[in-house]
């Protein structure tokens, strides 16, 4: 069999198989070693080898015969080979999601402060060991709430629709957590006579959620 047939036959498997995106996980997996000092699949995925090749020696053409297994797919009814999302949007939405992230973090280290006497409050080195472990505790959380899903689901791996929603779902609830402490630390500063000037979460949400005026 010829390269040109290897090719082909590799194409036509991943434009078939159910598990097409797992294939494609494992052919991008072996991508860097190929590279370095060419490395292959083995067993089973052994036939796909052709793909790392052409993805090694020729990536433009690599990309568009991905192109071309997705139509395929999608005429047959299949799901997507790839992620619709463009690479530039995924890393858009990354930046996005990780902004949000430090969003929430300082916003839940000023809420601490809102709740602690002026001498006990987080600076420095302290604020930022309290994101931390901020950071990790959310973590810990998410990641419980992914597990029950799948056991609730009874698959060890989640759909990439249901686990966004989950995801979504997770900071939805961090965030109402995050406002109710807020307006609980605010309460408490009332009842010992501090004022504390500020907006609160609901009217702040509500004027990040209008739109801007056209130009």
């Amino acid at each position: 069999m010829d390269s040109r047939d290897k090719l082909l036959e590799a194409v036509n498997e991943l434009v078939g198989a159910e598990d097409a995106r797992q294939k494609l996980d494992a052919i991008e997996a072996v991508l860097p070693a190929a590279r370095r000092y060419g490395a292959a699949l083995t067993g089973e995925l052994e036939t796909l080898n052709a793909l790392v090749r052409l993805a090694v020696e020729a990536p433009e053409t690599y990309k568009r015969v991905l192109d071309l297994v997705d139509d395929k797919r999608k005429e047959a009814g299949l799901l997507p080979l790839r992620d619709p999302v463009p690479r530039y949007d995924k890393v858009s939405y990354m930046r996005e999601f990780m902004q949000q992230k430090r969003q929430r973090l300082r916003r839940a280290a000023d809420i601490e402060n809102l709740m602690r006497p002026e001498k006990d409050r987080l600076v420095g080195k302290s604020r930022i060991e309290f994101m931390d472990r901020q950071a990790a505790k959310w973590k810990e959380q998410r990641d419980r709430m992914i597990e029950r899903a799948r056991e609730a689901a009874g698959t060890e791996r989640l759909s990439k629709e249901a686990l966004d929603n989950l995801i979504r779902q997770f900071w939805a609830n961090v965030d109402a957590e995050l406002d109710a402490l807020e307006d609980l630390a605010r309460e408490e500063r009332l009842k010992r006579g501090i004022v504390t000037p500020g907006i609160s979460a609901g009217a702040l949400h509500a004027t990040l959620r209008q739109k801007e005026p056209r130009r």
